[in-house]
């Protein structure tokens, strides 16, 4: 709802928090809910979880923002990848994983 007024700034990241709500469906089944996205989540130590959570948070946004600026093959924690890579990406990665991408995407 607010995408027309988010300022694109090079050279930069946003981090948002998701809120969620996790339970079952009429058939047991496992469901979640979105609560609400905020665009400057708390990081507080507020609890041990909070801590420990905000903790690793940090720690893998430098390994997501810097090291894979320098080794594309860098661990990135508990991050995980959903864009699809644009074709400079691409033509970083050997031969093999360009095929694996390519194939992935058809």
């Amino acid at each position: 709802a607010v995408a027309p007024n988010v300022e694109n700034r090079e050279n930069s990241f946003q981090l948002y928090g998701f809120d969620v709500m996790v339970g079952e469906d009429e058939q047991k089944q496992p469901k979640v809910w979105l609560i609400e996205v905020n665009s400057a989540p708390a990081c507080a130590y507020s609890s041990p979880v909070s801590c420990a959570q905000t903790k690793q948070l940090m720690e893998d946004i430098a390994k997501l923002v810097v090291d894979r600026e320098e080794d594309p093959e860098a661990s990135i924690g508990y991050w995980q990848e959903l864009a699809v890579p644009s074709a400079a990406e691409l033509q970083r990665q050997p031969p093999q994983q360009q095929q694996q991408q390519q194939q992935q995407q058809q």
